[in-house]
Formats: C-alpha cells, sequence, structure tokens
C-alpha cells in the first residue's frame, strides 16, 4: 500500500478546507431563504381572487399583499391599512383601503378563514410594503386553494404592482 504523494495531501487539505468554508454558507442559504408557494400579480379592485391549487408542509404560513413602493409612504400605509405602531407619525384616521376576507380550502373543504378589515402590522423593505392578511398552519399532503374577497374598490393601489403571496412564516413572524 501506497501513501499519498505530497500533491495529493495538499489537494485533498485544500478540498476540505473549500468544503469547511463553504459548507455553512451553503447551509445557511438554504435555511433562511424562503420561496412562496404562491406569488401572483392581483387586481385590488372589488371582487375575489383564487389562487392555484398549493401544497405546504406542517408549517406556518403568512397570508401577504405585496406593493411596490410608488406612492408616498404614508399614503401607502394609510390605504393598506398599516400602522407603525403606538404614536405612529403618519396617523392616518381614515379607514383602511385595503379590506379582504380569506378563505382556504383544501379540496373544496373549508378549511380556515380569516378578515383583514382593521389596521395591523406589515413589513417595510426598501422597494416594497407587505400587509399581513392572515396566517394559517398547513398540513402536508394537502392542496390548498386561498380564495381572497376584496371588500372595497382599493383599484388606486394598482399602480404599486400588488402581489399575493403565501411563504412559510419565520418563528418570528406569527
Amino acid at each position: 500500500m501506497r501513501g499519498l504523494s505530497r500533491r495529493d495531501l495538499i489537494a485533498s487539505a485544500g478540498g476540505m478546507v473549500g468544503a469547511c468554508l463553504l459548507a455553512p454558507k451553503a447551509l445557511a442559504t438554504m435555511w433562511w431563504s424562503r420561496k412562496p408557494v404562491v406569488d401572483m400579480p392581483v387586481s385590488l379592485a372589488a371582487g375575489t381572487v383564487r389562487t392555484p391549487g398549493f401544497r405546504v408542509k406542517h408549517e406556518p404560513y403568512l397570508i401577504i399583499i405585496r406593493a411596490q413602493k410608488r406612492l408616498p409612504f404614508a399614503d401607502m400605509n394609510c390605504m393598506l391599512g398599516l400602522t407603525t405602531g403606538p404614536g405612529d407619525p403618519y396617523n392616518c384616521d381614515k379607514e383602511p383601503l385595503l379590506q379582504a376576507d380569506w378563505t382556504l380550502w383544501d379540496n373544496g373543504q373549508f378549511v380556515q378563514r380569516g378578515k383583514a378589515h382593521r389596521r395591523n402590522g406589515g413589513s417595510w423593505a426598501a422597494d416594497s410594503i407587505d400587509k399581513y392578511f392572515g396566517h394559517f398552519v398547513g398540513a402536508t399532503n394537502k392542496k390548498y386553494v386561498l380564495e381572497v374577497k376584496f371588500i372595497n374598490d382599493a383599484s388606486a393601489l394598482n399602480v404599486t404592482n400588488p402581489r399575493l403571496i403565501v411563504i412559510m412564516a419565520k418563528a418570528t413572524d406569527v
């Protein structure tokens, strides 16, 4: 049996060092990147929208409307029904323009419903604002359809390219 040559030893050591340096980054990317199970453009005019069927894991999921920042910040927060918390400097005293009821179905069977009628939280990014509509815990091997009924005509927000998103929640999201 023959030992490793100096070149093979260096190549093996280099490969192990490279794997040790790259593996944590690859694992972190895989762990933290969440791909939506639904991400579709929607009109916020009064009416009903249904998603195509989607499958989930046994995990909590968020239902979100994501809008690009194409209107003044305070106006968008007010229209979406968002508040930044107590002492909100934007202090919108109008009813939220975006109001909706949602229902989750599994093969035509009712699963859960919720309402997005009041001012509540969301999240703000550099180029978009998310309005949280609700959440649910998925069941493995179920095929869900989400139905959202927009109560008011919020089509003034359509210039923000709104998207209906269903995404697995992080522990801090729910």
